[in-house]
């Protein structure tokens, strides 16, 4: 059994710094950080591995709005109401986290997913229920972004963290 922190929306790294300090055992995990930011993740050094990709449900390019200065905030979904975000996108490469998941990893490995992905959780994740990986998830935390994104509701929401609940998952918390 391999032990697995994934990162999907590491910005500068912050939660891998968090991760370390809620899991003591933390030095037998292989760290996967998902941040198509180049320039954010300069500091984060082997062994942990970069994928310069940003998280959804199918392998390509994708349309991508930056926020300002900091690429806190950056988005695949044009409606965030978020004041930094650029309505101008720039074309970056996607992954399809479910096949990489599934590609990557067995039932048996442990992975703790961390997802702060500006929006796009809500697609991933409904796609990864769908296609059975989410099972492969030992420990999910998410931000949630339904606030900021006036195309899902808060029905749509609910209704994705129930149908997560009832698929088993416990959903934690990250941030305090």
């Amino acid at each position: 059994m391999r032990k697995i922190f994934l990162d999907c929306g590491a910005n500068e790294g912050e939660s891998v710094k968090r991760f370390r300090h809620l899991y003591p055992d933390h030095n037998e995990y292989e760290i996967y950080c998902f941040e198509p930011h180049k320039k954010s993740t300069v500091h984060l050094k082997p062994p942990i591995k970069i994928i310069h990709k940003a998280v959804w449900v199918k392998d390509g390019t994708i349309d991508f709005f930056p926020a300002g200065v900091s690429p806190a905030g950056s988005t695949l979904l044009k409606d965030k109401t978020t004041w930094n975000v650029s309505q101008t996108p720039i074309k970056i490469e996607s992954v399809d986290l479910s096949r990489w998941i599934a590609t990557e990893f067995t039932i048996d490995d442990f992975i703790v997913m961390k997802m702060n992905i500006e929006g796009a959780e809500y697609r991933v994740l409904r796609n990864m229920l769908s296609d059975g990986t989410l099972a492969m998830i030992d420990k999910l935390y998410v931000s949630w972004h339904f606030r900021k994104i006036p195309s899902i509701s808060k029905k749509q929401h609910k209704k994705l963290v129930e149908d997560i609940k009832v698929a088993g998952h416990e959903l934690l918390r990250w941030w305090t």
